[in-house]
Order: C-alpha cells, then sequence, then structure tokens
C-alpha cells in the first residue's frame, strides 16, 4: 500500500511538474505573443508617424507651389499689360502731336492726316495683339452681334443686319465684343 501511495504521490508530482511547465509554456507562448504584438504595434506607430511626416511635407511643397504659382500668374499679368501698354504710348505720343499741330495751324486738312495716322497706328497695335474686326456679313449671327434695335427695311429681309452701329471684335478666335447691329423686321 505504501508502494501504491508512493506511486500515486509521484505520478502527483509529476502531474504536478506536468502542470507547472504547462503553464510555464503558456506562459512563455503569452509573453512571446505580447511581445511580438508589442513589436507590430511599434512598427505601425513608426509608419504611422513616417506617413504623417510625409503628408505634411506634401501639403506644405502644394501650399509652396499655389504661392509660387500665384506670383508667377501675377508677374505674367505684369508683363501682358506692360507690353500692351508700350504698344499704346507711340499712339499717345501722335495724338500729342496732333493737337499741338491744331494749335499752330488752323488746316483742318493736316489735323485730320494726323488723326488718320493715329487711326491706323492704333489698328495695327490691335492687330499685333491678335485683335481683329468682325467681318461685316448680311444675316444676324447671335454669336458675332448683338441687335440693339429692330428697323423696317424694303432693302433687307427679316433678320438681316440693316446697319452696323458698333464694330464688334475677336480676339484669335474669341469675341472679344460683338457688333452691335440694328436687324430688319
Amino acid at each position: 500500500m505504501e508502494n501504491d501511495q508512493d506511486i500515486n504521490q509521484e505520478q502527483s508530482l509529476e502531474n504536478k511538474d506536468v502542470s507547472e511547465q504547462s503553464e510555464n509554456n503558456v506562459d512563455h507562448e503569452h509573453n512571446l505573443e505580447h511581445e511580438e504584438l508589442e513589436h507590430q504595434l511599434q512598427e505601425c506607430q513608426e509608419q504611422l508617424s513616417h506617413w504623417k511626416d510625409q503628408f505634411m511635407r506634401i501639403a506644405a511643397d502644394f501650399e509652396n507651389f499655389k504661392k509660387r504659382l500665384e506670383k508667377e500668374r501675377a508677374q505674367t499679368f505684369r508683363i501682358i499689360k506692360g507690353n500692351i501698354l508700350l504698344d499704346i504710348l507711340p499712339i499717345v505720343d501722335n495724338f500729342e502731336r496732333a493737337l499741338t499741330t491744331k494749335q499752330e495751324t488752323d488746316d483742318t486738312k493736316v489735323v485730320l492726316q494726323g488723326f488718320e495716322m493715329i487711326y491706323k497706328e492704333l489698328c495695327k497695335m490691335l492687330e499685333k495683339q491678335g485683335v481683329k474686326k468682325i467681318d461685316s456679313c448680311e444675316s444676324f449671327n447671335p454669336e458675332l452681334h448683338e441687335a440693339v434695335m429692330r428697323v423696317p427695311s424694303d432693302k433687307h429681309n427679316s433678320g438681316e443686319i440693316v446697319e452696323i452701329l458698333q464694330k464688334g471684335y475677336m480676339i484669335d478666335k474669341e469675341v472679344l465684343r460683338p457688333a452691335k447691329v440694328s436687324v430688319a423686321e
């Protein structure tokens, strides 16, 4: 009996040892899993930090790009404006000469010639900028003309242009100002 008891005690001790080993193994596995999860969490936090930094840099680059683009746009506008005004200055000079000529002489023919020269120079400057007159045509085109009034006409069919009241202009292929016209009833 004592032998049986000893065997039972031994088995109990063995079971206890196995149980303790099993618990130690489970604790060890939990510790390993915990360490792995902590490591993964740290990696995720590092990646998050990296992507936040990337986002902030890209956002700053984009803001700088927008500022630079606005500055360049304003500079381009000033250059274009300056070039157009440079083209107008000789016309102003010619007007001043024409006005001085009028004071020096009463010859209207000379004054009219001066104004004709100014008109031609102004047309030349507009053409240089890509501005052209809208060609006159008989039929009304709402894309090119603005009907200011309807008038009775024996010479024109209904909807045809009777008279151009103010010339229209295009810049390149777009209407800058439509021609103001009267249209037959």
